[in-house]
């Protein structure tokens, strides 16, 4: 996630070209659908963000905007299917924080 926010590079080294980073978060799927899927990230244009999604709710999220990453993880062991509902409540709580922590800097 990190490399990917920083467009492949790790401090001042490119270890991903920058290229296959722009490419691989091009959506490769109908213009109709709210969702793009580029190349195992799903993007979100909508709310400026893109995902990696992992099998029982596994979930890299990157907000290139707000310079935040967020990882969702969970135990895939017990038989309880994720409320993606309540990540996204627990991911807009984390962006408002941010942004009520930049406008209140002045």
């Amino acid at each position: 996630g990190l490399l990917y926010l920083k467009q492949g590079k790790w401090k001042e080294q490119q270890i991903v070209p920058e290229q296959w980073v722009k490419e691989s978060l091009t959506p490769h799927s109908p213009k109709k659908e709210k969702i793009g899927l580029g190349y195992a990230w799903s993007i979100h244009p909508q709310f400026n963000m893109y995902a990696a999604e992992g099998s029982g709710g596994h979930a890299l999220m990157v907000f290139p905007a707000q310079d935040l990453i967020i990882v969702h993880r969970t135990n895939t062991y017990i038989p309880k299917p994720v409320d993606w509902q309540e990540i996204k409540k627990i991911v807009k709580m984390i962006l408002d924080a941010q942004e009520t922590k930049i406008t209140t800097i002045d």
